[in-house]
């Protein structure tokens, strides 16, 4: 079985990158089972079940929340014997400890780091700046969906929260020291407010009651005290 690890904080582009991986499975009349839809008490059973009209598989498991210790061992010691692909995607960056959890040898690896644009608009989130940040979150938009801008600003939010109060991370030591750095442009209320904020704008785009830019360009004009 060949095993492709999909993972990073640009979780859209790891999730497009998925998305092209199933249409050519698709084209080619593989079996497509999503493995994370129907238990981690089913990962055995459905790698090796056999199904004479299909040639390849395509198995997809969202998530390593998915798998169990013992699911980690077991495709370790079996993966070599089994036909299909096994494409595993995760929305954070995984450490070399996850990753040497798999067997080496049909193991294919694809990072998807933030876009620079991205990274910058987040690193540079200051109380100071409330015009600007508007202005930064226009251009994004023409580039990325808002819903991806809208949940990458609320974690980096929480991440400075954590940070302003002194939670440990599993960060490189570089991103956490920039984390400290930047949490000190805002109080410890300032940040409780956002992420109450943020909260609330999320539902409110669920029941059709503000959309997320709208929320979030309000957010950011008048939280930003």
């Amino acid at each position: 079985m060949k095993i492709i690890l999909l993972h990073g904080e640009y979780y859209l582009g790891a999730y497009k990158r998925l998305t092209k991986f199933v249409k050519v499975a698709k084209e080619r009349s593989w079996g497509i089972e999503n493995i994370s839809n129907k238990g981690v008490l089913n990962l055995k059973e459905l790698l090796v079940s056999q199904n004479l009209f299909e040639e390849e598989r395509l198995f997809v498991i969202d998530g390593l929340a998915n798998l169990s210790k013992s699911d980690y061992q077991w495709i370790k010691n079996n993966a070599d014997n089994i036909e299909g692909n096994l494409v595993i995607v995760n929305t954070s960056k995984l450490s070399k400890n996850q990753i040497n959890k798999f067997p080496k040898n049909i193991l294919k690896i694809e990072e998807f780091k933030l876009p620079k644009t991205i990274f910058n608009f987040l690193d540079s989130l200051d109380p100071n700046k409330k015009r600007q940040i508007i202005l930064d979150i226009e251009n994004l938009i023409n580039y990325y969906p808002i819903e991806f801008i809208f949940s990458m600003t609320a974690k980096h939010i929480c991440d400075l929260y954590k940070a302003k109060i002194g939670c440990s991370f599993k960060y490189p030591s570089w991103r956490v020291s920039n984390l400290k750095k930047q949490s000190n442009r805002f109080s410890e209320s300032q940040l409780k407010l956002l992420i109450s904020e943020l909260a609330m704008a999320d539902i409110k785009a669920k029941t059709s009651r503000m959309s997320l830019k709208e929320s979030l360009d309000l957010i950011m004009l008048t939280k930003l005290e």
